[in-house]
């Protein structure tokens, strides 16, 4: 995959630095990169623990092989580390059981991880739990933080699920989980899942309160959910300001996804720009929101495999959303569509995009969807509904049908 950084991100990545004084996982802290399947936990567990009770700093892991349970901070001490490797395939952590791989949950927002240059891999068999899963508190008005750090970093990660495809099952859940994190980036990782058919897995899960993020030149391929920004708990949470940028999401269910099963928990000011997103099978979607406000998906090339919508737009209310110049194609799957917006949705514009071999409806609005503008679409060839509208004064004007 080719990919092209813009230079705000060139700046991002310039500025990321580590912390403190570095520290060799095997020369420091006796993990061996070529025992051939032997549990180095204990001496990456070590390595962190000293990290931290220095002050922060960073782990340094050689080229090599470490299997690991499940790695997690101190309870005490500084709580911002860097663990970087040699490289792509070099510097690799696998996962010997169904537990999370890395797991921190920070002590307070302030506090910042870099992971960069490191490989991590699935068992060989079954749930290997979630590669990366970083938490931080809860944030709010009385949260003491100026929210200038760096919070969670990934820079050239590659989480692979697949490197014993021939003969293995084993699987990541999610390859990114990140909860109540502030500046956010993941930027140009490689995530590999099992398959996409495999229930409830994902590349990139944004859970609860996720504010100002930035995922860039990633490749996300065979997970159910490329990337999902869901918020579960209770109260009223949402994702705010997220940012997702020339990826590459391929063999998926669900390019990206926005579920809440609550109303007035939603996500504001999700962008999706310059991404190729190939979603397949029963009832996926290259795009599926609910509950969302302020979304913008520009400049996306988008195709579609046995399934009914490019955009599904359900559920609690998609509101104050643009989606333009994207490309959608489908294959000649018979109920295949463009775009479906349901009750509750309304004030969204959807304009200038081009809908190729939409084989039942291209644009469908049904009934209580409200002032939606629609003009300026593509529509080709003519499906058995071009445009359906059932809604309550959503304007459509110079849309296009060949």
């Amino acid at each position: 995959m080719k990919r092209i950084l813009s230079i705000s991100s060139i700046l991002i990545c310039l500025s990321i630095s580590s912390f403190g004084a570095t520290y060799d996982a095997v020369v420091d802290f006796g993990a061996n990169p070529s025992d051939n399947g032997g549990n180095d936990t204990t001496y990456l567990q070590n390595a962190i623990n000293t990290v931290c009770a220095q002050g922060g700093g960073t782990l340094y892991i050689p080229e090599g092989v470490y299997e690991v349970t499940k790695l997690v901070l101190p309870s005490s001490g500084n709580q911002d580390i860097t663990i970087k490797g040699d490289g792509d395939s070099a510097s690799i952590i696998r996962a010997r059981d169904s537990q999370n791989v890395i797991d921190f949950d920070f002590n307070s927002i302030d506090d910042n991880l870099i992971i960069e240059d490191i490989t991590i891999q699935s068992r060989s068999s079954g749930n290997s739990g979630i590669a990366i899963d970083v938490s931080y508190p809860l944030y709010t008005s009385t949260t003491n933080s100026n929210h200038e750090h760096f919070g969670f970093v990934a820079n050239r990660v590659h989480i692979d699920s697949r490197y014993n495809f021939a003969s293995g099952t084993g699987y990541f859940t999610a390859g990114i989980k990140v909860s109540n994190a502030w500046n956010t980036r993941i930027t140009n990782c490689i995530i590999s899942g099992w398959k996409r058919t495999q229930a409830n897995t994902r590349g990139i899960y944004f859970a609860d309160s996720c504010i100002n993020s930035l995922v860039q030149g990633c490749s996300i391929n065979f997970v159910e959910r490329g990337l999902d920004f869901e918020v579960s708990s209770s109260g009223n949470l949402q994702h705010e300001g997220i940012k997702v940028d020339n990826c590459e999401i391929v063999d998926v269910k669900y390019g990206l996804k926005v579920d809440s099963s609550t109303a007035g928990n939603v996500a504001f000011w999700i962008t999706l720009t310059n991404s190729h997103v190939d979603a397949r099978g029963s009832n996926a979607a290259c795009v599926k929101l609910e509950s969302a406000s302020q979304c913008f998906i520009k400049d996306n090339l988008l195709y579609l495999s046995a399934a009914l919508y490019g955009f599904h737009f359900l559920g609690y209310d998609v509101t104050n959303s643009q989606i333009s110049n994207n490309v959608l194609v489908t294959d000649n799957y018979p109920l295949s569509g463009g775009f479906m917006l349901h009750s509750g949705c309304g004030h969204n514009i959807i304009s200038n995009n081009n809908f190729i071999n939409a084989q039942y409806a291209a644009i469908r609005l049904t009934s209580n969807t409200y002032y939606n503008h629609v003009s300026d679409n593509v529509l080709q060839p003519q499906a058995v509904l071009n445009i359906q509208d059932q809604g309550i004064s959503n304007n459509l004007v110079d849309n296009i049908k060949f």
